[in-house]
């Protein structure tokens, strides 16, 4: 038999004392806490943790309303109304529709996907995450992630792929293939493979490959380090865009709306749209139009 606490039985009374459940409603959930052999909608059966036995996950949480939880321990979580979660949050199927917060860290091994908000204390992990919405947590870690509305990590984002189409800020980014079409900012970058459709700016950039279409004037890279770098400005009537990076490593490099301070590698080509400090390469070539100011060929 599961039982209730006195802590728990309290914020029930709260709710139904302040109308926010019906007495109906009251009813039913002490019922279901106190019949043997049926588990609680709203959080999961739980067995002693000290005595070896296997943990059973709930079914399903469904919250249309305003609800608090002290943690979820379900195959499924669905919210389209306000959620409270105290601790942690473990579903193998996350839906957020609504608004939620969690006090603890969030689990899920098959899918979440966000078109509300949420915000965790914690640290996400998951398979496959996709976000329309606004996303905040101290990390992730997934498979697959997707986010075309808010992502704000002040923490690290490690992933096998992602696609930005919004506004993401992290502090560490490891992410094998990159695209972008968004704003996104970081502190480091780690990647296979990049492109980068608008707005980047970062500390320190390293991938193998790594293609930028400057749509405007708000791009600045510190350090960036590839074996191959494709830059170019997105043709555009009245203006060019550009791009504001330090140092650049690499092996080829085709470069057009570029302001560097140093430029090294083995092959290095300029656009018309370049002002270059310093260029150092085997090979150098150049548009009409490009500015280098200290160039040296080496063997």
């Amino acid at each position: 038999m599961i039982e209730m606490d006195s802590d728990e039985i309290k914020k029930l009374k709260d709710m139904l004392d302040s109308g926010s459940i019906t007495p109906e409603v009251y009813d039913e959930i002490i019922s279901r806490w106190t019949s043997s052999g049926n588990s609680h909608e709203s959080e999961s059966a739980k067995t002693d943790s000290g005595d070896g036995q296997i943990r059973k996950r709930g079914e399903a949480i469904r919250v249309s309303g305003s609800s608090s939880l002290s943690e979820v321990f379900a195959k499924e979580l669905k919210v389209s109304g306000s959620s409270r979660i105290e601790g942690n949050c473990d579903a193998d199927y996350i839906h957020i529709s609504g608004s939620t917060s969690v006090g603890g860290d969030v689990t899920s091994a098959d899918a979440m996907e966000i078109s509300g908000s949420i915000r965790v204390a914690g640290k996400i992990t998951g398979k496959n995450i996709s976000s329309s919405g606004s996303m905040h947590a101290s990390g992730i870690q997934c498979k697959d992630l997707h986010c075309s509305g808010s992502l704000h990590i002040p923490g690290k984002i490690i992933a096998e792929s992602a696609g930005f189409s919004g506004n993401c800020e992290a502090s560490d980014v490891e992410i094998d293939n990159l695209e972008s079409s968004g704003s996104m900012r970081a502190e480091t970058i780690l990647s296979k493979q990049m492109i980068i459709h608008a707005t980047i700016r970062s500390e320190r950039v390293v991938c193998r490959d790594i293609e930028i279409e400057l749509y405007n004037s708000g791009s600045r890279i510190k350090d960036l380090e590839a074996e191959t770098i494709y830059i170019t400005p997105k043709a555009r009537l009245f203006s060019k865009g550009e791009i504001r990076v330090e140092n650049i490593k690499c092996v080829k490099g085709n470069f057009d709306g570029l302001r560097a301070s140093r430029v090294t590698g083995e092959e290095l080509h300029f656009g018309s749209n370049c002002s270059i400090e310093y260029a150092e390469a085997k090979k150098i070539t150049m548009e009409d139009g490009a500015i280098i100011r200290e160039k040296k060929i080496v063997d």
